[in-house]
């Protein structure tokens, strides 16, 4: 499936790439037929006939979400390669399709129209749009899904390297990866996974062991050869730099990105692949579907209401943060009367509802003076727009951003790195991103700061596992210290099922703390009381541990509920802190 996510990694070339290309001879058109003039059209430019009165596209900005390209080579309405150049139809959600012609080529083109709008009929594709579009940027849509379609020919390629590329991601989608890990030392290298939130190694004859010019050929050649123009670091692949990129790729049905990473080491390398994918592989209609409790799903919707300060989510890696972002824009009510503005370094998705997504890629040398923030800091302000998805804060620039568009009325929503809300602060000010803490416990700058972490859910094998009597010592010390019943606690099961590939946990459930700042809060912030601060907060809550009310309650309580009602194993809990170190602030009257 081909999305607008993709067209959005060629954003920033479409006014450039069709400018190098060459353009093709213009042969000479054929007499107009005599007639009457139709009203509303303008004289084609050279050709002695009038054009239709129809818009021009400028950009792919202009056009509904992209799904596929339906004229292109091996496509459902495929078009004579001649045409090409100056026809192309889009498909769109819903079975609506876009055509767009050149309008200098419009006397040669209009001959085929016709008979491509009747194919179209007869498959129940409805055309909601047709248009001028320049040959520049007719080119840069056809470039996108060529591009893809590299990746989609991988399988069959003679290579190699790109078969076992392509064995390797595969692997990770049919398994339900969210990354891919290959670390290489020495002659030797493994290729891990990370499913249901905890690495394993590659199951198979070579149990993820390959050697080191394996490894080598084959992430080379995707580097190489796959990645996406304008999202690499450096022109090739070496073992010997940090590199980052995006890769589109295709299995099967399943359309992706690939964000790529790969670092030097003391005996080797290593390649860290996150699995993107483009359509969403797991439906949510609610906070809830994701493991937000209803007091939590109702904090955001509180928030969507006021559109003002910034609702920030951080976490610390693989911890869903870009997904609760994007699903938060995705279900605020009458989006579409809402100018939403996505900022991403990179572009890793298309998201509903936006009306622009602009991919960034950060320069290299931190001493230049026209970083990439600052140049798009101008072009949002005079954008009109009303909410602004800025992606992730991680440095100067970003923050400054972020600032100056939270000053200017509008809601900001960003994500960092921090593992939990009291640390959000700390990140935020800290040398690297530089907020003072002056103008983070400013009135009206927050809106909402969300912590969240991702944790394994029980396999369904596992509701005969009771952990009353598999771990009986663990359970009797919960019942003790935090006065809960442990009935219904269960772990995994060991082995698991075929359902769970033998894992005994099957998908992952949020665990989130989340806090609406209060002036009495934001007072003792600046005063430098974090302690007291962190009392305010977690006062509000009911003090009980087997309540789904989370307001004052930490991520450690919210897992400790979810072993609670047995969604996941307790065990799951003390990832985020020991039951016997965990700080119990109020009694339960």
């Amino acid at each position: 499936m081909f999305t607008s996510s993709h067209l959005g990694k060629w954003f920033s070339r479409l006014f450039i790439d069709g400018a190098n290309s060459a353009r093709p001879q213009r042969t000479a058109a054929p007499r107009a037929a005599a007639g009457r003039p139709a009203p509303g059209r303008t004289a084609a430019p050279g050709q002695g006939m009038t054009l239709p009165n129809w818009a021009r596209v400028q950009s792919v900005a202009e056009l509904p979400v992209i799904h596929r390209i339906y004229t292109a080579a091996k496509a459902d309405f495929e078009v004579p390669e001649s045409l090409r150049p100056f026809l192309v139809v889009t498909g769109h959600e819903g079975g609506t399709a876009s055509v767009l012609i050149d309008p200098d080529s419009y006397i040669q083109v209009s001959r085929h129209v016709d008979s491509l709008r009747e194919r179209l009929r007869k498959a129940q594709v409805r055309v909601a749009k047709t248009a001028f579009a320049d040959r520049d940027l007719i080119a840069a849509i056809y470039k996108t899904e060529h591009h893809e379609a590299l990746a989609d020919d991988v399988a069959t390629s003679s290579s190699e390297e790109s078969r076992l590329f392509d064995t390797f991601i595969r692997y990770g989608i049919e398994n339900g990866a969210t990354d891919l890990h290959v670390v290489v030392k020495g002659q030797h290298g493994v290729v891990k996974y990370r499913i249901d939130g905890e690495m394993e190694v590659m199951k198979g004859p070579t149990k993820g062991v390959y050697t080191r010019e394996q490894l080598h050929g084959a992430f080379g050649y995707a580097y190489n050869k796959l990645m996406a123009d304008r999202t690499g670091s450096h022109s090739s692949f070496t073992s010997e730099n940090f590199q980052s990129c995006m890769i589109p790729y295709r299995v099967g049905e399943k359309a992706m990105n690939l964000r790529w990473q790969s670092s030097r080491g003391f005996e080797g390398f290593t390649v860290y692949i996150r699995f993107l994918m483009k359509d969403k592989t797991f439906k949510a209609d609610r906070f809830q579907d994701f493991g937000y409790e209803d007091d939590q799903a109702e904090m955001f919707a509180r928030v969507a209401r006021t559109r003002k300060g910034m609702i920030l989510i951080v976490g610390e890696t693989n911890s869903g943060k870009s997904t609760a972002l994007t699903h938060y824009i995705e279900s605020l009510p009458e989006r579409d009367k809402l100018n939403i503005i996505m900022v991403e370094d990179p572009t890793e998705k298309a998201v509903d509802g936006t009306s622009l997504q602009i991919s960034l890629q950060r320069t290299l040398s931190v001493e230049s003076d026209k970083t990439p923030f600052r140049e798009v800091q101008g072009v949002l302000m005079r954008s009109d727009p009303c909410i602004i998805a800025q992606g992730e804060i991680r440095d100067i620039d970003s923050g400054t951003c972020a600032k100056t568009l939270l000053e200017s009325g509008h809601q900001v929503l960003a994500t960092s790195h921090a593992p939990g809300v009291m640390d959000a602060f700390v990140r935020l000010t800290s040398s690297e991103i530089g907020f003072s803490m002056e103008t983070l416990t400013r009135p009206r700058f927050w809106s909402l700061v969300v912590a969240q972490s991702l944790v394994p859910r029980l396999c369904t094998c596992s509701q005969d596992e009771h952990a009353d009597e598999t771990i009986p010592h663990i359970t009797a010390f919960i019942r003790e210290r935090f006065r809960i019943d442990t009935s219904n606690m269960r772990t995994k099961k060991e082995g698991g099922c075929a359902l769970c590939g033998g894992r005994g946990t099957k998908g992952l459930t949020v665990v989130a703390e989340m806090y609406q700042p209060t002036r009495n809060f934001l007072q003792a912030m600046r005063r430098n009381d974090d302690f007291e601060a962190e009392r305010i907060w977690r006062s509000e809550g009911d003090k009980r541990f087997d309540s789904p009310n989370m307001r004052g309650k930490t991520m450690f309580e919210h897992a400790l509920y979810k072993a609670y009602i047995g969604l996941i194993d307790p065990r799951q809990v003390e990832t985020f802190e020991l039951f016997d170190q965990y700080e119990i602030m109020f009694e339960a009257a």
